[in-house]
């Protein structure tokens, strides 16, 4: 940690002569300007895929986002999972309207490589956050109530120097390109410059432009660098009037800045004479700032949603010193469907596929394989496909393996179908793979609070669950844990980040040896079975497979999967399902649905979790409410038929459908081929006729200990041929829904375990 300082400024002369010396290096591309356009270089297939289809890419559905984030007077948050666009439609609408990009990938908050990267604009924002931290009068307010005015006083001298270190560089490219030049193309030519490193940072490893001038400003006195945003806004203002009209700031990352300071007293919140002042993140001082010059009439922040309420607390009465709106948008997906991403994939890979000899029924399949694996997401897909063009690869379906496996670490291949015949991937290929890696400091890691290390351990805890980002919300990764257990994280690969999985591995069935489920004692041989967490999916050919799920293992890197509707869950298991958890639709009342290989059996049984069974308002628990637990965990009493026999029809449009997937999974494939039949493994009482094919669970809420009757009620009201009610125990459940959390790495223990215990076991 660089010790607290106080710079020493230079005069004005110094700093213009310092600012000439930069520009004087980067001549030659300036220059160039005058005759040449920026987005010439991606028309050749140079340049980074990113800004190809910000510049490109004309979808109506792209153009409706880019609407409807940049708006006049409006200060708009953007939210969404990694991967679902946001990038993509702020960039797009940088170089349409014109702007200035700030972002700041701080420490533990994962971003690709620096050229996966490509696109999202300079890291100043990032040196000017670790220069504000090193300087000696920035501190903590305590007793000293003008604390907070030196803070802020801090904050605008290194707003400034950002803004007007784009400035000039805005004013020197307007300058350098033709006069005849459209008032669109200058705008575009501006926003491409800030956003991609090939223009900024020319040399490799280098500095970019806006760093130089930040660390050049940031020695001089305040007015000085005040003189140069004035002057340069003044001139653009003047001769350039129609290119700053509508010009826009985007905050990138934003999470970063949401999250800075906020539990350390830096900055406070408005006067209030209802609440007192509360603590403020950096975010708050930052967009006042820089929205308080009037320099900029839109505003768009974006960032991983970590937590909605950060940005409504870092931006709460902002809005009203600023008289402006602030609104909030949520990305689901990066692509509007699938056969729009799959659309996608085949315009950048069908030249490759020609030029490579690639036969037309491998690249189908490796178009059918990227779009289920990579569901909608767009930063993933886009990725994918530049890192398939750059390497030039000769082997798409090991290569697409090897980077699921560097993305979630998921083992994940074609079944052999093209894999095998395709040579071993080179040292090249690779590396451009690893560099996908999420990156993390852990020095910068080990330093942080509990609850910032508790924001990165939840990503990394989404990575894990969801796969590439489908979105479950806190309260369905708590229902999974309780089913496979606690989530660390690991120190793996040096820097990447390596999701290790539960302390009990996910192809374990509970998180304690025999202490998940409770079963009556004439189905007490249920809790001996082994058994393994299995993902079931559909091959092209329509049939089902199922394969051992979990870190290293599994069909798919996406382990949950959370649907809406009846016709969603349709739709997910159709497109090929590689889901171990499915958290179903409204119209069914389960909480989770799971699926598992019963060892020595080529059996499968479906677990269905419900973790609401509440006791009645006087806290006593009633017989009679068992009948409506097995209504919420049975699926056949909400995907059914209703009315007589002439006028019978499907209460939900696609149950029956629905009720076939969820049969024929029972009967799925199993295609690790180390399931034989094995009848010394099984229990002794189990026959083809007692076995069960669904496992209903049910978690006590409000009940400290269940009932001495409760169990062997339980099962003489739901149980029935195939499904057998089990009671998921109160001290697993209460542990996994605790407040703690742990972040040790925790061995990995054998891979099957006892499924539960009979009624009565003492075991714990």
């Amino acid at each position: 940690m660089v010790a607290p300082y106080t710079p020493k400024k230079d005069g004005p002369k110094v700093t213009q002569k310092k600012i000439d010396h930069i520009f004087a290096e980067y001549k030659p591309v300036f220059d160039d300007l005058s005759v040449h356009r920026l987005s010439d270089h991606y028309s050749g297939g140079e340049g980074s895929l990113f800004m190809y289809d910000a510049l490109e890419l004309d979808a109506e559905a792209l153009n409706h986002r880019v609407a409807s984030t940049f708006v006049q007077g409006q200060i708009t948050v953007l939210n969404g999972s990694s991967g679902s666009g946001k990038s993509l439609t702020c960039a797009k609408g940088l170089l349409k309207f014109g702007g200035i990009p700030l972002t700041c990938p701080i420490g533990a908050y994962g971003a690709l490589s620096d050229e996966a990267n490509a696109g999202r604009g300079s890291h100043d924002m990032r040196a000017a956050v670790e220069h504000l931290e090193q300087r000696s009068q920035f501190k903590q307010i305590t007793a000293d109530p003008d604390q907070e005015a030196t803070n802020r006083r801090l904050v605008k001298e290194s707003c400034m120097c950002l803004l007007a270190s784009h400035l000039l560089v805005i004013r020197k490219i307007l300058c350098s390109q033709p006069h005849d030049l459209s008032c669109e193309k200058r705008k575009q030519e501006c926003g491409i410059f800030q956003l991609d490193p090939m223009f900024f940072r020319p040399t490799p490893g280098g500095q970019d432009i806006f760093q130089r001038l930040f660390k050049v400003l940031r020695r001089a006195p305040y007015d000085v660098v005040e003189a140069f945003v004035e002057n340069d806004w003044e001139y653009v203002d003047c001769h350039h009037p129609d290119v700053v009209k509508d010009f826009s700031l985007w905050v990138d990352e934003a999470q970063a800045f949401a999250s800075k300071f906020d539990s350390s007293a830096h900055f406070l919140s408005a006067e209030s004479t209802t609440k007192p002042k509360q603590p403020r993140p950096l975010l708050t001082p930052m967009v006042e700032i820089f929205m308080g010059r009037r320099i900029f009439k839109r505003c768009v922040i974006s960032g991983l949603s970590l937590s909605p309420k950060i940005f409504d607390v870092a931006l709460q009465s902002t809005t009203a010193r600023l008289n402006s709106r602030i609104v909030e948008l949520t990305m689901s997906d990066g692509f509007l469907d699938k056969a729009e991403q799959r659309r996608y994939i085949v315009h950048k890979l069908r030249p490759w596929a020609d030029e490579m000899g690639i036969s037309e029924e491998s690249f189908d399949y490796l178009v059918l394989r990227m779009t289920l694996i990579l569901r909608g997401r767009y930063r993933l897909t886009a990725c994918c496909c530049e890192l398939i063009l750059r390497t030039g690869t000769k082997s798409p379906h090991r290569f697409l393996t090897a980077y699921v496996l560097a993305l979630g670490n998921f083992f994940l291949t074609d079944g052999g179908k093209f894999e095998s015949a395709e040579s071993a991937l080179s040292k090249r290929e690779e590396d451009a793979i690893n560099a996908t890696g999420q990156i993390i400091d852990w020095d910068m890691f080990e330093a942080f609070d509990q609850d910032t290390k508790r924001r990165v351990f939840e990503m990394v805890t989404r990575f894990l669950m969801q796969g590439l980002y489908t979105a479950l919300d806190g309260n369905q990764r708590k229902l999974i844990e309780v089913g496979i257990g606690h989530l660390t994280v690991a120190k793996s690969i040096s820097p990447r980040v390596v999701p290790e999985g539960p302390v009990i591995s996910t192809n374990n069935a509970a998180p304690d040896d025999g202490n998940l489920y409770q079963f009556h004692k004439e189905v007490a041989f249920l809790a001996n079975l082994r058994v393994q967490l299995v993902a079931m999916f559909k091959g092209p050919d329509g049939k089902w497979r199922a394969t051992q799920a979990g870190p290293g293992f599994g069909p798919s890197p996406q382990m949950g999967y959370k649907v809406n509707s009846p016709k969603e869950f349709l739709k997910h298991l159709d497109d090929g399902g590689a889901t171990c958890i499915v958290n179903p639709d409204i119209y069914h009342g389960g909480d989770h649905i799971r699926w598992y290989k019963v060892l020595g059996s080529k059996h499968y049984i479906m677990v269905v979790d419900q973790a609401k069974l509440s006791a009645g308002k006087d806290g006593e628990f009633r017989p009679e409410m068992l009948t409506k637990a097995l209504r919420a965990n049975n699926p056949r009493r909400y995907y059914r038929t209703k009315g007589s026999s002439k006028k019978r029809k499907w209460l939900v449009k696609e149950g029956k459908e629905i009720l076939e997937c969820l049969k024929e999974m029972r009967n799925a494939e199993d295609i690790d081929s180390n399931n034989t039949y094995d009848p010394s493994v099984l229990p002794p009482e189990l026959t083809e006729e007692n076995f069960p094919h669904t496992i209903c669970g049910f978690s006590l809420a409000g009940s400290a200990q269940p009932p001495a009757w409760f169990v062997s009620e339980m099962h003489r009201r739901l149980n029935c041929p195939g499904q057998v009610p089990a009671l998921m125990l109160n001290k697993p459940f209460e542990k996994h829904l605790g407040p703690s959390w742990r972040f040790a790495t925790t061995a990995q223990n054998e891979p099957v375990r006892p499924l539960g215990r009979m009624e009565g076991s003492a075991t714990a």
